[in-house]
This record gives structure tokens, C-alpha cells and sequence, in this order.
């Protein structure tokens, strides 16, 4: 079992004109044998001698790497999310998650076609390369997409267009927002607990992906169902929480088991202060729901930098359950600030800049994950059988050809 630190990273958003971002600057230092990166903030709000102001007149942060304005969506990838699918392709858990007000949808999935693809279409793209390279191994891909909305999960893969209501119990209807006739088509999710403690979503659905096309397809479909509304702070705001979970299932040709590891890719719902926005009604309550659920993934957060804290509030929030093992459990994690540095944003910005400091502290341990599951063996056996189906018509074309 090694133990891990969560890596912390920054990403600066690219602001139309100088004039109006706050005066910053991104320092790199050794640390050891590694880069470390700082942002020091400097406040705009001139201080007055005729009375006293208490307010810092700068802030500093530090990161494992700071990406300035003219970084790539290739550049994320590579340095940040590329060491945990990796780790993933040889049984190890990962998570990583992006937070802030703005830009976290850009950098998470972006575009599918060009590149301006973010960190889930370019983890699909480098797990199906990764697979065509190891043929010792035999893999399975599974994705599933749940969505957090109000503090009910739904999944955003499920197609069915009605529900049975006779046989629905009240309390499984779920409510999205105002549309009721439109949540129909979603699930509700829920959490079970087996009897050694490990969490099980009903009624969440993985889907084995085959090839690029049909994991682009889901990925497609679930963004197309996700939950986005106007506010004055983002035309295109999501007001849900959504993880896009990838299970690797690998196995060598007559190995008894079997590596299973899971990844979680999440966007966080952004932070928004209410008296800011001056927002009402449904939005209002989103908001709400929203900032709750963030307080309580930084309870969580805030426990496990301290040695002496005995329990970890992880059963206060829908989010905080489903990321247990990724904060403080068997996991590599690594967390994304996407941060803008407009003026009117410096609260905000400083605000999740203390938030990753403390997500610093969190220590994870990792072990490789040894499976037996007969579903997930099932499905890599399958896996195995269309491979070998496919070598047997290679096989084939290639003799008729001689043979002509």
C-alpha cells in the first residue's frame, strides 16, 4: 500500500483584456526534485491612512503546476490527467475533479472533434490507443454518467423515453427541476451498503464500450441531458454536479484474476454567491442546493487534514458518499482549480485557491485492485472471445489470399 498526497493543480482562464483582470503573477521554484508552482494575488482595493484596513494586500498560493492563459487543452491532459489513466491501465484508482465557478466544463470535456477536447474524450481516446499497444492483456471498458441535481442522482445514460407509473412508488419519482414530464426519463439513484462497507449505486448502468464511437456517443447523450441554466455570472452555468465513471477491467491470458480499477471524472456544479447574482425562484434553489453540497465536500476535506478528527462526514452529501474512496481511500486523485483572475471574480478566485490548499493535505493510500467478480470476468471472456474472433478472420483472409 503506498501513500499518495491529491496533486493540485491551477488553470487560469483567458480574459479578453488585461485591463480588467486583478494584478497577478505565477512564480516556478524548485521544491526538492520537483517544480512547484506559486500565484500571488495582489489586491486591487487601495488602502486608505485615514482608517485602518485589516485586508491582505496580496495572497499566495501554491501549486504542483499552474497552466497560464495560452495553455492547451493537450498540455491538461498530458500533465494532469494522463498519470492517473495510466496508473488506471495497471489496476489502480483515480479521480480527478475540477473546481470553481467557470471554465471547468471546457476543461473537463470541451469539444469531441477537434482540440479543443477536454479531459474525458482525451481519456476515451488514450485508453483505446493504450489497449491496441498491450495484446498480452485482454480489457474491458465500462462508463456510466450520473448527474447530481438537488441532492438526487440521476443517470444521464438512461434512454428510456417512459416510465411504468403504476408500479412506481412515489418516492422513486424524481424531481428535476420544474419539468416533471421530462424527468420521467431518468432514473433516480441510490445508494446501497454492502455488509463490509463498500457503496453500490441502483440503478446506475455501466455500458461496455467496444471501440472510440460508442464510448463519444454516451459521452454525447449524457452531456445532452445534463442540467445548464443562465445566470449573470455564466450563460451556460451547469447547475449540477456530474461524474463520468470509466471502469478498466485487464486480464492476462490464463492469470486467475483479474485488475479493476475505477475513475471518476467529475465537474463540480460552480460555487455562486447568491447576494452577487441576485438570482430567485428555481435557480435560487439550485444555488442552493449547490453551495450546500460543497460545504460539506469541504467538511469532508477539512477532517481529513486533521490526524485527530475519528470520523469523516462523508454521509452528509450525495457527492461526499460517492467520492469516499477518492478523498482519503484507495485512490490517486488530483484536482483541477480552473481560476479566472478578472477583478470582479477575486473573491471567488481566492476562495478556491484556500479550498485546494486544503485539498493538499489529504493523503490517499493506494493498492492494486485484484478482482473475481464473475459479471466483470464475463465481460472481459467476452471481450477475449470477439478478439480472438477477429484473429481467426485475419487469419483466414490471409491463407484465401495465398492460396488465389
Amino acid at each position: 500500500m503506498v501513500k499518495n498526497a491529491v496533486r493540485i493543480y491551477a488553470r487560469l482562464k483567458p480574459e479578453e483584456s488585461r485591463e480588467s483582470t486583478v494584478n497577478y503573477q505565477v512564480l516556478h521554484r524548485p521544491k526538492g526534485n520537483l517544480e512547484e508552482d506559486f500565484l500571488v494575488l495582489v489586491s486591487p482595493i487601495q488602502k486608505l491612512k485615514d482608517c485602518p484596513d485589516n485586508r491582505p494586500e496580496s495572497w499566495n498560493f501554491s501549486f504542483f503546476r499552474i497552466f497560464e492563459e495560452f495553455a492547451t487543452q493537450k498540455d491538461v491532459f498530458e500533465n494532469v490527467a494522463r498519470p492517473v489513466v495510466e496508473s488506471a491501465l495497471d489496476g489502480y484508482n483515480g479521480t480527478i475533479f475540477a473546481y470553481t465557478a467557470s471554465g471547468k466544463t471546457h476543461t473537463m470535456t470541451g469539444d469531441l472533434e477537434n482540440e479543443n477536447r477536454g479531459v474525458i474524450p482525451r481519456t476515451l481516446q488514450f485508453l483505446f490507443d493504450a489497449i491496441q499497444k498491450r495484446p498480452e492483456n485482454v480489457y474491458s471498458i465500462e462508463v456510466a454518467y450520473l448527474e447530481i441535481y438537488n441532492e438526487i442522482g440521476y443517470d444521464l445514460l438512461d434512454r428510456r423515453q417512459q416510465r411504468d407509473f403504476a408500479v412506481t412508488r412515489l418516492e422513486n419519482l424524481p424531481v428535476r427541476g420544474e419539468c416533471w414530464k421530462f424527468s420521467l426519463r431518468f432514473r433516480r439513484i441510490s445508494i446501497l451498503e454492502d455488509e463490509v462497507g463498500r457503496l453500490h449505486l441502483k440503478n446506475l448502468t455501466f455500458y461496455c464500450v467496444k471501440n472510440l464511437e460508442d464510448a463519444f456517443e454516451l459521452l454525447l447523450l449524457g452531456d445532452n441531458n445534463r442540467v445548464i441554466a443562465d445566470t449573470p455570472m455564466n450563460l451556460q452555468s451547469s447547475r449540477s454536479h456530474c461524474i463520468f465513471t470509466i471502469i478498466v477491467s485487464a486480464k492476462q491470458f490464463g492469470a486467475e484474476q483479474y485488475k479493476r480499477a475505477k475513475v471518476h471524472l467529475v465537474d463540480l456544479a460552480g460555487s455562486e454567491r447568491v447576494y452577487k447574482c441576485s438570482i430567485t425562484g428555481t435557480i435560487l434553489t439550485e444555488a442552493k442546493h449547490i453551495n450546500l453540497s460543497l460545504h460539506y465536500l469541504e467538511q469532508v476535506i477539512v477532517s481529513l487534514g486533521q490526524e485527530s478528527v475519528g470520523h469523516i462526514p462523508y454521509r452528509n452529501s450525495l457527492l461526499t458518499s460517492i467520492l469516499r474512496d477518492s478523498l482519503g481511500g484507495n485512490c490517486q486523485t488530483v484536482m483541477l482549480a480552473t481560476i479566472s483572475v478578472h477583478f470582479s471574480n477575486l473573491e471567488e478566485t481566492v476562495s478556491t485557491c484556500r479550498f485546494a490548499q486544503r485539498v493538499a493535505l489529504i493523503k490517499n493510500y493506494l493498492k492494486l485492485n485484484f478482482e473475481t467478480d464473475v459479471q466483470s470476468e464475463n465481460a472481459l471472456l467476452k471481450a477475449e472471445n470477439e478478439r480472438l474472433k477477429q484473429q481467426i478472420k485475419v487469419l483466414t483472409r490471409q491463407i484465401v489470399q495465398y492460396l488465389e
